[in-house]
């Protein structure tokens, strides 16, 4: 499909979905273009005219680079006795994955989104994807001060209550590892690929064992999202402090 046929086809969606977009970002964007690149999906298989792809990967690497940054000095500002590991960790809470989804699924960005596919074969990921291209859209229209405003709005004012962050947990695996290793137990984890009958899409076993024997076994949608998984039960039944 050429950008022009994208952009004309559909003139009454377009106005729809620049007026949700203001509602959002509080202003009419100048480069209206650059919005609607940041809700557009690669299955759109779109090309400006220099045959470059026109989809939202670029700005997410951008939006997330600037997320980084906006909240690494909102939390240096905050919390002037912590130091540098401190910090990191209050960082990656704050702009884990888990979070961003979150924030996204409750702006609704998924229906503003143009994909040529079932936007319900989508993992939870699309959602923090397309909150991160947003966020590098608005640098790139309105700069670095109004994107930083705007990640104050929509993020840090509703979302991080610094003390309540403290005492959250991101990674439970790495949590159950240190308990095991400081008490003597043998935490491993095995997992397994398999594909779902009913739509082919390929999902991950993981059996995680306690002492070489079998504690629990979770599935999701990747190797990484099923260990944490696991290691979440895992935690629970064995009631580990921390």
């Amino acid at each position: 499909m050429s950008l022009f046929d994208f952009f004309f086809q559909k003139k009454n969606e377009t106005d729809i979905f620049y007026r949700k977009i203001v509602d959002i970002i509080d202003y009419s964007p100048k480069n209206k273009i650059l919005f609607k690149k940041a809700f557009t999906h690669k299955s759109m298989n779109i090309k400006n005219l220099e045959g470059e792809s026109f989809n939202f990967e670029r700005l997410e690497y951008l939006g997330d680079s600037l997320l980084n940054a906006v909240i690494a000095s909102h939390l240096f500002h905050e919390l002037p006795t912590s130091d540098e590991g401190k910090l990191t960790e209050m960082k990656s809470k704050i702009v884990c994955r888990e979070n961003l989804n979150k924030i996204g699924e409750k702006l609704e960005l998924l229906s503003l989104l143009n994909c040529s596919i079932n936007k319900q074969k989508f993992g939870e990921d699309i959602h923090g994807n397309i909150l991160e291209a947003l966020i590098g859209a608005v640098y790139i229209d309105k700069g670095y001060d109004y994107c930083k405003k705007l990640v104050k709005k929509i993020i840090i004012n509703p979302y991080v209550k610094l003390y309540e962050l403290s005492k959250k947990i991101i990674s439970f695996k790495k949590i159950l590892l240190e308990w095991s290793q400081k008490n003597n137990y043998n935490i491993s984890f095995e997992i397994i690929s398999e594909k779902d009958e009913k739509d082919s899409n390929k999902f991950f076993c993981c059996n995680l064992f306690l002492n070489g024997k079998k504690l629990v076994s979770v599935n999701d949608t990747s190797k990484k999202k099923s260990e944490e998984r696991a290691s979440k039960l895992a935690f629970t039944i064995l009631n580990v402090k921390y």
